[in-house]
């Protein structure tokens, strides 16, 4: 079935597409001195979440139902925690010690407590409500920017950044933004049809395929760095990237056109989501490390929610 062809190959380009933007990116950054947890939580973390961005972009100026913008962006949180963080812990466990970490996991579920406010109030997202989000994304980046003042460090052992010349590192974030634009038309396109196909609402589509496909950046980052020993890169990028999702993403696209959503998202995926949201904030203020057990725990929370969204 091509639609089905369109899916897969929609999801491998961008996650080539990801990969050379968060490396070329990443690379450049930590190469200006900028600190590995401000580099997970701000250029890591918006090239990962650039899947997210332009795959809810092409559905929205597609004039797709909202629920598969907004749906990509709930089903991405979730699977950010549920799903990679799980995988990555389970893998090897994850260091939650830094403090900072702690302080961004707070801004984080202020940035899910402000969208759910946004939801419970209304069926649409306005454009006002979106440039308010966005703003607030603004002022959380020059946060961070002023945060790193007097933290910059000379990254020498992160996958070797010192062998690639700038100019190549430029270019991969220009092919990497190439590569998304393409894979994300492919993914809205295929799943949309799949979709239709199989009598599958934007909804679910928006929550497991779309979601997981467009997570797919967070995950390589993320088991990467956790396997090298840079859990602060690891859990940066998961929390900055759900930051960005709601404040860049959601706001960024109800800016250019409202976005309308079900009654199922918020009765149902929005609670999913603060839900792990709140596990994994009790996880950062309770524990030193995110162990085996506790990665079960949210894979298998991942996992099941799948199988209610399925069944």
């Amino acid at each position: 079935m091509l639609a089905l062809v369109y899916v897969f190959v929609g999801v491998l380009i961008l996650y080539c597409g990801g990969e050379a933007l968060v490396r070329g990116a990443s690379h450049l950054a930590l190469k200006a001195g900028i600190s590995p947890l401000i580099v997970g939580l701000t250029i890591v973390s918006f090239s990962t979440s650039m899947p997210e961005a332009v795959s809810s972009l092409i559905a929205q100026l597609r004039g797709e139902p909202g629920d598969l913008a907004l749906g990509n962006v709930l089903g991405s949180n979730i699977a950010n925690i549920g799903l990679i963080l799980g995988l990555t812990g389970l893998l090897c466990p994850v260091s939650i010690s830094n403090g900072e970490i702690r302080r961004e996991t707070l801004l984080m579920i202020g940035a899910s407590l402000v969208l759910a406010a946004l939801m419970l109030t209304g069926s649409v997202i306005s454009r006002g409500q979106g440039l308010c989000l966005f703003a607030l994304l603004i002022i959380y980046v020059l946060y961070q920017i002023w945060m790193s003042r007097g933290k910059r460090e000379q990254a020498t052992d992160i996958e070797q950044i010192g062998r690639e010349s700038v100019a190549w590192e430029l270019l991969l974030v220009v092919v990497g933004v190439g590569m998304l634009v393409g894979g994300g038309y492919l993914l809205i396109d295929g799943a949309v049809t799949v979709a239709r196909l199989f009598g599958i609402s934007e909804r679910v589509i928006g929550l497991t395929i779309v979601a997981v496909g467009t997570s797919l950046p967070e995950l390589a980052t993320s088991l990467v760095a956790a396997a090298r020993g840079h859990h602060e890169i690891s859990i940066g990028n998961i929390v900055g990237s759900n930051l960005f999702n709601i404040l860049c993403v959601v706001g960024g696209f109800a800016a250019i056109r409202p976005i309308s959503f079900s009654a199922q998202m918020v009765n149902v995926d929005l609670w999913v989501m603060l839900a792990f949201s709140a596990l994994l904030l009790v996880y950062t203020y309770s524990r030193q490390e995110i162990g085996r057990v506790q990665a079960g725990a949210l894979l298998a929370g991942y996992l099941s929610y799948c199988v209610y969204l399925l069944v």
